[in-house]
């Protein structure tokens, strides 16, 4: 019959509709979990926004030094001040944390024109702390004697540290009394090697900072993040990278998030269309019902009538009808 087709296309637009609803949650699930990924990079890229100020504030306002250099550093009155080491040299990512270990706390001593200028920044600083000052005019280079040039020249992966670095040509002789005489090499094994064969006459520093000191003793474990200007530097090119990488992160999330809403409305859309079809044919069955019964009525009445006719023909009454007559008759 047409309700029982009409009742099977309803049962098949159900299932229909129960898929399509399955996908729209698999889909909202799948979107939801974007969304949670996008609050989170969104937290990560404020903190290394908070992180990339704080660090441009220590680099450019030397806010992570010592009280007493910084109070140096920021007084107009004292003449022939030029700056931090650590400010006054440049060197490759890479090289960073050796080149910092070498240093030690020498990163923040601080470099004069000569004794003068730093008798009178050490008079300022009576009372307000202790500094050392590298007078330009009298600080002599270090160097590695031949006999260990000799050895070291036919080693792989061994520098001298201060030809790891950068700085002006005027600061030569500060830079190398600091670094001149220092080895640095890949891995602590290959520092082990070095030191025996150059018999322990000079500091090795390997490129994550574990040190062997003049005579053998070793120095290493977790690396320190002490706060230097090489540091800060460096951190803050990481997290400027790291930066633009959650900027792409973002954009990508929120170009997904788009996309799948575009998706779930077109999920949606098809829903109420089918939904719509559906109701459509609950209709048409309840139309076709009413009218089945309506003709079931019709049947019933007419067969009534046919019945009560025949009966009249046939001269059978009912017993009712017999009573309507003998009242009358």
């Amino acid at each position: 019959t047409d309700i029982s087709n009409i009742n099977k296309e309803t049962e098949t637009v159900d299932e229909k509709i129960k898929k399509i609803n399955k996908k729209f949650n698999t889909k909202k699930e799948e979107k939801n979990k974007l969304e949670t990924l996008l609050s989170k990079t969104i937290r990560d890229k404020n903190s290394a926004n908070f992180k990339i100020e704080f660090l441009k504030d220590n680099i450019e306002n030397g806010s992570g030094l010592p009280v007493p250099v910084k109070s140096v550093l920021n007084n107009p009155k004292l003449r022939g001040i030029h700056n931090v080491i650590g400010n006054l040299i440049e060197t490759e990512e890479k090289y960073a944390l050796a080149i910092s270990t070498a240093l030690g706390y020498s990163v923040n001593n601080i470099v004069t024109d000569d004794e003068k200028s730093a008798k009178e920044a050490i008079k300022y600083l009576k009372n307000i702390g202790r500094a050392t000052f590298f007078p330009l005019n009298i600080i002599k280079e270090k160097k590695i004697d031949y006999e260990t040039m000799k050895i070291i020249q036919n080693q792989k992966n061994v520098y001298i540290a201060n030809n790891l670095v950068k700085n002006d040509p005027k600061y030569n002789n500060i830079i190398s009394n600091q670094l001149g005489n220092i080895l640095v090499v890949e891995n602590l094994d290959e520092a082990t090697e070095l030191s025996k064969k150059i018999n322990f006459r000079y500091r090795i520093v390997t490129l994550s900072g574990e040190i062997i000191h003049v005579g053998g003793s070793l120095t290493g474990g977790m690396p320190q993040k002490s706060r230097s200007v090489i540091n800060d530097r460096y951190e803050l090119e990481k997290t400027l990278k790291d930066l633009d990488s959650q900027n792409k992160h973002i954009s990508d999330l929120e170009n997904k998030i788009n996309e799948f809403d575009n998706t779930l409305k077109a999920i949606e859309d098809e829903i109420y269309i089918h939904n719509k079809d559906k109701k459509l044919k609950e209709d048409l069955i309840d139309d076709k019902q009413k009218k089945l019964q309506e003709e079931k009525d019709n049947l019933e009445k007419t067969n009534f009538d046919i019945n009560s006719t025949n009966n009249i023909i046939n001269g059978v009454l009912s017993k009712e009808e017999e009573e309507v007559i003998e009242k009358y008759y």
